[in-house]
C-alpha cells in the first residue's frame, strides 16, 4: 500500500515526464545513453526506485541535461 508522499512523488514524476520538458529530457537521455535510460525504466517498472539515480548519474552530467533539469525545477 502506498502512502500519500509516495503517491504524490509518482504522480508528480508522471506529470513532469509528460510535460514538453520531460519529453525533451527523455529524448536527450535516450540519445546520450540509451542503455542507461532503458535500465532506469526497467528499474522504475519493477519498483526499484532507489537505484535509478545511480543508473542515470553518468548521463545527468551533460550540461544540456543539467540546464533542462534546472528549467524543470523552476
Amino acid at each position: 500500500m502506498q502512502n500519500n508522499s509516495e503517491k504524490f512523488s509518482i504522480e508528480r514524476a508522471m506529470k513532469l515526464a509528460n510535460s514538453p520538458e520531460g519529453r525533451q529530457l527523455i529524448a536527450m537521455l535516450k540519445q546520450t545513453n540509451p542503455e542507461a535510460i532503458s535500465k532506469a525504466m526497467q528499474q522504475a517498472s519493477s519498483g526499484d526506485y532507489s537505484n535509478i539515480s545511480q543508473t542515470l548519474a553518468p548521463v545527468l552530467n551533460s550540461e544540456d541535461i543539467k540546464k533542462l533539469l534546472r528549467r524543470m525545477g523552476e
